[in-house]
């Protein structure tokens, strides 16, 4: 008997090591989850919700240190800001791993699988992005050596984490024989367009707010472009301007959009004023349009623009998961407007090989113009990730 345990362990755990090989840290990963072999034992989806459990542990340790070290006495009031707007991003991260975690568990059957393991595959996502997030705000900053230096070792180790647990979900999901599109010939292009922001077709809804259906929006870019790629089979991929909070209206939707080609991104409302209401009426659009911003030191030192752009680049993340879940090899990736500046770069990041556009509808600001805007170089950088820009 104990010989017989002694093997399953032992197949456990080369289970555990094979699976972590292939990860970006897989001394991390083996350490991190070779305690938890005899549970998992050679499940792809006990593996990916352990993996889960595990960076949501290590981000609520890092979020209640960083509460902590706010606390610090005699800090300056830039690291008092930099902290919290750490401890502000870590407890979304917090937040994120644990819905993915709920998502993955339930997730089931053909349909209802590919819908939670995009959600799950996008929080993770954004999750690694406020790491990120957090690590940026302590750059080039004269701060207490001791906190800075407490504060880099844990987020680098859970965004190191996230890492892998998001290598590992993609995995599991990949493993899975489940698809809602019809899949696209590999020599046809995969068209990705968002325009105004909400460029899919109109969504109803009856007076109890319940979704009813899909309807053609008359005039839009998706009419127009549309026409213009009739030789090439496109998918249209955009936030079609509505919430909607209950999980089987948004399965319907889904579905429903799914026969017109078209695959929507689900943004929460906080995401969607921060960016809509925020970033892009508030500064891009400014930007792009010749009106000029505020005095860049003056704009950097905000609250507001930084939670606004944080919501940019987490809104940019949460596209680029979607459009990661159905790409294929050969695919043409189309990324249109301000409002997608930073995709590319998280497309190429997610796979070099991908080929991505930009094409921006409005003519690029001036350098006078374009250095009002803190975010320039992150954004541009970004943006220059593309194979093409127009």
């Amino acid at each position: 008997m104990n010989s017989c345990l002694a093997n399953n362990t032992n197949n456990n755990t080369e289970y555990i090591t094979k699976s972590c090989a292939t990860m970006l840290y897989p001394q991390l990963c083996y350490k991190s989850l070779s305690k938890y072999a005899n549970k998992i034992q050679s499940s792809p989806k006990i593996l990916a919700i352990t993996a889960l459990s595990v960076s949501l542990f290590a981000a609520q340790s890092t979020s209640k240190l960083m509460s902590n070290l706010s606390k610090t006495p005699n800090l300056r009031s830039g690291e008092a800001a930099t902290l919290a707007d750490c401890v502000e991003v870590m407890g979304d991260s917090v937040d994120e791993l644990q819905r993915s975690v709920d998502e993955l568990t339930r997730s089931r059957g053909d349909f209802d699988f590919e819908f939670k393991m995009s959600n799950a595959k996008t929080w993770v996502s954004v999750a690694l992005t406020n790491d990120d997030t957090c690590m940026d705000g302590f750059g080039g900053m004269a701060m207490n050596g001791q906190v800075k230096s407490i504060v880099r070792r844990f987020v680098k180790k859970l965004a190191h984490l996230t890492s892998n647990w998001l290598a590992l979900v993609n995995n599991y999901a990949s493993s899975q024989d489940h698809h809602t599109l019809k899949e696209i010939p590999k020599n046809k292009a995969m068209l990705f367009l968002m325009t105004a922001f909400a460029v899919l077709p109109t969504i109803s809804f009856n007076v109890y707010n319940v979704y009813k259906g899909v309807q053609a929006r008359k005039g839009s870019m998706l009419v127009g472009f549309g026409n213009g790629v009739k030789e090439v089979e496109a998918r249209w991929i955009g936030w079609a301007g509505v919430n909607v909070p209950i999980e089987a209206g948004q399965r319907a939707l889904t579905k429903a959009l799914a026969e017109k080609r078209c695959i929507h991104v689900f943004l929460d409302e906080e995401i969607v004023h921060q960016c809509y209401n925020g970033y892009f009426n508030n500064i891009l659009w400014p930007l792009f349009h010749y009106l000029g911003l505020l005095r860049e030191d003056r704009l950097a030192t905000t609250r507001s623009f930084q939670s606004q752009f944080v919501a940019y680049v987490k809104a940019n993340v949460m596209f680029a998961a979607v459009v990661n879940q159905h790409y294929q090899e050969g695919h043409v990736v189309w990324c249109h407007d301000y409002h997608l500046m930073f995709l590319p770069k998280c497309l190429k990041e997610h796979n070099s090989d991908m080929k991505v556009g930009w094409f921006l509808h409005t003519p690029f600001p001036s350098s006078k113009i374009h250095k009002t805007l803190p975010s320039r170089s992150k954004l541009l950088h970004a943006v220059l990730a593309a194979d093409l820009v127009g």
